[in-house]
């Protein structure tokens, strides 16, 4: 079983690549979400996220999943019991 965060990494990667049509890498998630944003963001932060290390705030994680268009509901289901 993953952790919270690295299934939160594989939702916002597969999110990415659906939308894009891009490799879900640093360098392209943070060209293509500070052109969508005025949040700007590092390399190593975004790298964290894309791994699985760690997961952005809330409010940044709702502002993503809107940009990207996620389905967080089953996501959130699933972590029912961790929350």
């Amino acid at each position: 079983m993953l952790s919270i965060r690295q299934d939160y990494a594989v939702l916002l990667a597969q999110a990415f690549k659906k939308k894009y049509s891009l490799e879900p890498t640093p360098e392209n998630f943070i060209a293509k979400y500070t052109t969508s944003s005025n949040d700007l963001v590092s390399y190593e932060t975004v790298r964290k996220w894309l791994r699985g290390i760690n997961t952005p705030n809330f409010v940044r994680m709702c502002a993503i999943a809107i940009w990207l268009e996620m389905d967080v509901n089953k996501f959130l289901d699933e972590h029912r019991d961790f929350m």
